[in-house]
């Protein structure tokens, strides 16, 4: 006769059950889905303005979610315009001066290269020589490299450019057509026999979705705007693009920011640039603070993840999933425990 299963039991192979059923589903549906995803949030992201052209104007949804998406597209546009404008500009600058810039890092390496020299009693220029050869035989091996992963890559580009356009319109139009039928939507769902367990769902994984998505937004533009303003006071030329480079390097927990800012401020010490060290520091210091706070009052109050949770979970995501795993494990976690919680807050509905 079998033993019935008592309640951990059934807890843990509902739990199991749950993360098989979350793997799956980002391994095979979600590629197939996302462009439906993204048209939703983006459906989401319009929605209260759509409404008010709705309710002041009676323009019908779908004429002013093509309006709003306009406006939306110009804006993003106009923006994305001046800030290439601005990169760009930069970039030309940096590689006008790259050769100073060269010049000042060999001298650099040639200095250091002499102290250990000195320090470890070893022949005078015999580790300039070694590096040179070392610089020397990388740059052959890029060269060498570089233009048969540029020829076998250029196909692949441009099959990427056309998918990524072609989901691009999928969104656009997708998000007009759910701005239209969301209210039909609404009440098949009210209709449905899992209405109480889909509003439920529907309403923990929406609310922890976008308060993640939200934090890593708001601290990786913030980050960025901090490094941009503290490299420019310090009197960088290329602040604005070393500042966006740091922002989005950030927004990869296991390197952050101060993968960019701490060997740059011992490079400045030992170069006797101590206020330059101490500015780096600082901004370096804002940016760690700014993360964990923000952190903290957005992530840990509204998700309830730690750190090292979201670092484990990255950690696992990176191994099932590669680097977009880095976004999947986060999101997989908070989805099974979501879901894994699930059936007793339906048990409390009901008493």
């Amino acid at each position: 006769m079998d033993m019935p299963l008592n309640e951990k039991q059934k807890r843990a192979i509902f739990l199991i059950g749950v993360t098989a059923a979350v793997y799956v589903s980002f391994r095979y549906l979600l590629p197939l889905v996302i462009p439906f995803l993204l048209a939703f949030l983006l459906a989401k992201m319009i929605e209260k303005p759509v409404l008010w052209l709705h309710k002041k104007f009676h323009l019908k949804k779908p004429v002013g979610a093509v309006l709003m998406l306009l406006l939306l597209g110009g804006t993003v546009g106009i923006g994305l315009w001046f800030l290439l404008q601005n990169l760009i500009r930069q970039l030309i600058a940096l590689s006008e001066h790259l050769p100073a810039y060269m010049r000042y890092v060999d001298f650099w390496v040639k200095d250091c290269c002499s102290e250990l020299e000195k320090l470890l009693h070893l022949e005078t220029d015999s580790l300039i020589h070694t590096v040179y050869e070392m610089g020397d035989a990388a740059g052959a091996k890029v060269r060498d490299q570089a233009l048969p992963f540029v020829m076998d890559n250029s196909m692949n580009l441009a099959k990427w450019v056309i998918n990524i356009s072609a989901i691009s319109v999928i969104v656009v139009i997708s998000s007009i057509l759910i701005t239209g039928e969301k209210d039909e939507f609404n009440r098949k769902i009210n209709k449905s026999l899992f209405r109480e367990e889909i509003t439920m769902l529907s309403r923990k994984l929406g609310r922890v979705g976008s308060a993640y998505l939200k934090s890593q937004l708001v601290i990786m533009t913030l980050t960025a705007c901090i490094c941009v303003i503290g490299l420019w006071l310090l009197g960088y030329q290329y602040a604005l693009v070393i500042g966006i480079g740091i922002g989005l390097l950030d927004a990869l927990p296991i390197f952050g920011t101060g993968t960019v800012f701490i060997p740059w401020v011992i490079i400045s010490i030992f170069s006797g640039s101590y206020l330059t060290a101490a500015g780096l520091a600082t901004t370096y210091l804002i940016c760690y603070f700014l993360r964990e706070f923000m952190e903290a009052r957005v992530m840990g109050d509204k998700i309830g993840i730690s750190p090292l949770q979201t670092l484990i979970a990255m950690y696992v995501g990176l191994k099932l999933f590669g680097l977009i795993g880095f976004l999947l494990g986060p999101a997989g976690y908070l989805i099974i425990r979501e879901l894994g919680d699930a059936p007793e807050d339906c048990g409390n509905c009901e008493q």
